[in-house]
């Protein structure tokens, strides 16, 4: 039954990669970009990474879709490429290259399974364990990330703090495209609502994030992102 959920799991990742980037749909491509994250996070899970499935969530499935949907409706609501820009010149040529490259990527992967595991020349997990007391936290992936990623954390942390300012720096700024009126779309209100029901919640899940990340999966990256 494991078996049976993982390959569809992994079947239904390739799908909604698949359509994200074929279909000409715009707002539907952002959608199944979006299921993507939520498959990948669910992925991440059943891999035993619950940090990095919290990460993915947050950003692949939430932040980075909420501005992907975001820019959509400033410059220019639902739209739906034509045969012509949704296949551009040389496009054939490029998705060849494409598709080779992933060929040989795959192959890659799949020898890189097969292939023997060299012997580890530290016990990484055994070397953690023995300074956890030193790290001031009780969860070895938060202390690794606070002992020996410390910088990197910080710098993942300050490029969303640059992205909410570039947002907020830009809201009501943006024009639609020359020659087109922007009219209020049915669902801004519907939308308006439910952020001021959803925002709350969010901000204490971040809190929460911040606090279990001692002890549990969580911490200052996966709750900065929800934030």
């Amino acid at each position: 039954m494991s078996l049976a959920f993982d390959l569809l799991l992994a079947a239904a990742l390739a799908w909604s990669a698949w359509r994200s980037l074929t279909t000409p749909d715009l707002v539907r491509g952002v959608v199944m970009f979006m299921v993507f994250g939520l498959l990948m996070a669910l992925a991440w899970a059943r891999l035993d990474a619950p940090d990095i499935a919290l990460a993915e969530a947050a950003i692949g499935a939430g932040l980075t879709g909420a501005l992907l949907l975001d820019a959509l409706g400033v410059f220019g609501g639902r739209r739906v490429l034509s045969p012509a820009a949704a296949r551009p010149p040389l496009a054939g040529l490029a998705g060849g290259t494409v598709v080779g490259l992933a060929v040989l990527l795959a192959a890659a992967l799949v020898w890189a399974m097969l292939e023997p595991v060299p012997a580890r020349a530290v016990a990484l997990p055994a070397a953690v364990a023995a300074h956890m007391d030193q790290s001031g936290v009780s969860h070895p992936v938060t202390a690794v990330l606070l002992n020996f990623r410390g910088y990197d954390t910080l710098l993942e942390v300050a490029v969303l703090l640059l992205a909410l300012l570039g947002m907020l720096g830009l809201a009501g700024k943006a024009e639609p495209p020359s020659g087109t009126a922007r009219a209020p779309h049915p669902g801004d209100g519907v939308l308006q609502a439910l952020a001021r029901i959803v925002v709350p919640v969010m901000i204490l899940t971040a809190g929460y994030l911040l606090w279990a990340g001692a002890h549990r999966p969580g911490g200052a990256f996966q709750a900065a992102a929800v934030l």
